[in-house]
C-alpha cells in the first residue's frame, strides 16, 4: 500500500529502461515512461518517479518500484499514484483534487530523503487570469547535481520563482503547448534558467497524447547539440558531464 506523506513533507547515455538496471556508483539514469513521467535513479540507487500518468498508450511497468513519487498537481495525466507498484513515499506538491471550487495551495516541501534533497516551488498551471490551478516545480539535489522537473508548467517565471529554483544542471521541461509551454515559451524559460548540462523535453504530442499541439520535433527545430536515443533511458556519467548544453530526446517504448 502507498504511503502518502504530503502532510509530513512540510516538516521536513545509453541503455534500456528497466527498473532492474544495474546502477553504478558513477552514474545517474533517467528513464522516460511518457508524458511528464521519469524514473530518476541516483548513484546510490535511490529511485524517484515523477508525475505518473494515466493515459491510454502509456504504461509504467509493474517492475518499476520507486522509493518515492512526486506529483506536481492532481490532474489524472500527472497523478496516477495508484498505478505504481511497491510502497513508495508520495510527495504531493499541490492540494487537490483539481476541482474548480477548491482554493489551490502549494504543499511546502523541503526535506532530505536518503541521498536526495527535495523541495518545491509554486507556479501557475495556466494564465492566472483564466484559472487559479497551481502546479509545483520540484527540484532534486543529489550527486552534486541539481535537477528541476517543471511539471505541468504553462505560464511565466517571476523573479522570485527563478531565484527559488536557482542554478540548474538538468531541466525537465514541458514543450507540447495547449496546457503547458509551447516550444517558443519553453525556449524563453530555458533562457531564464540557463541549465548547464542537459534539457530533457517532456509532455509533448504523441499518439498517446494527441490533445497537445506540438511534438518534440517542433521543439528541437533549429537546435544544435541534440542527442537522440531510440530507447527510453539516458545514462549520465558523473565523471564525464557534458561541457555544453545538450538536448536529450528519449522515447517511451510504448509510444
Amino acid at each position: 500500500m502507498m504511503k502518502p506523506i504530503w502532510l509530513l513533507c512540510a516538516l521536513a547515455l545509453t541503455g534500456v529502461g528497466l527498473s532492474a538496471h544495474a546502477q553504478k556508483a558513477d552514474e545517474v539514469t533517467f528513464t522516460h515512461y511518457g508524458h511528464a513521467c521519469f524514473l530518476i535513479t541516483t548513484s546510490n540507487n535511490t529511485r524517484i518517479l515523477t508525475d505518473p500518468m494515466k493515459l491510454e498508450g502509456y504504461h509504467i511497468p509493474d517492475s518499476v518500484r520507486p522509493d518515492l513519487i512526486t506529483v506536481s498537481h492532481r490532474h489524472i495525466d500527472h497523478d496516477n499514484v495508484s498505478g505504481v507498484s511497491g510502497e513508495p513515499l508520495v510527495f504531493y506538491g499541490v492540494n487537490g483534487p483539481m476541482d474548480r471550487g477548491l482554493e489551490h495551495k502549494l504543499i511546502p516541501i523541503d526535506t532530505q530523503f536518503k541521498d536526495v534533497r527535495i523541495f518545491d516551488i509554486a507556479c501557475n498551471h495556466f494564465n492566472p487570469a483564466k484559472s487559479s490551478i497551481l502546479n509545483a516545480i520540484f527540484v532534486f539535489e543529489f550527486d552534486s547535481l541539481r535537477v528541476a522537473h517543471l511539471g505541468d508548467f504553462g505560464y511565466v517565471l517571476n523573479a522570485e520563482q527563478k531565484a527559488q529554483i536557482g542554478a540548474i544542471d538538468i531541466l525537465m521541461i514541458p514543450v507540447g503547448g495547449n496546457y503547458t509551454l509551447s516550444p517558443v515559451e519553453a525556449d524563453s524559460i530555458i533562457a531564464q534558467l540557463r541549465p548547464r548540462m542537459v534539457v530533457l523535453p517532456m509532455h509533448f504530442k504523441t499518439d498517446a497524447s494527441p490533445f497537445l499541439a506540438y511534438t518534440v520535433e517542433d521543439f528541437l527545430k533549429d537546435k544544435s547539440n541534440v542527442r537522440r536515443f531510440s530507447g527510453d533511458t539516458f545514462t549520465f556519467d558523473l565523471h564525464n558531464p557534458p561541457k555544453e548544453l545538450q538536448f536529450v530526446v528519449l522515447h517511451s517504448s510504448l509510444e
